[in-house]
């Protein structure tokens, strides 16, 4: 993905110091958020990079 590609360009120094899997998650978490179309939890957790397909929960 191109804005994970420009992020890692930009903040390459603080994320070499990052722990691999903090790092990793953060620029999962940004190409999650460019590929959803809202910035909610579920939404956020629907086009997480391969995400199994998320349901929202019954409603009483």
């Amino acid at each position: 993905m191109r804005a994970t590609e420009v992020l890692q360009k930009c903040l390459g120094d603080a994320l070499n110091r990052m722990h691999a899997q903090r790092a990793r998650t953060l620029l999962h978490a940004v190409e999650a958020l460019t590929h959803g179309r809202r910035l909610t939890l579920m939404d956020l957790a629907r086009s997480w990079p391969d995400a199994e397909r998320v349901r929202a929960p019954l409603k009483a």
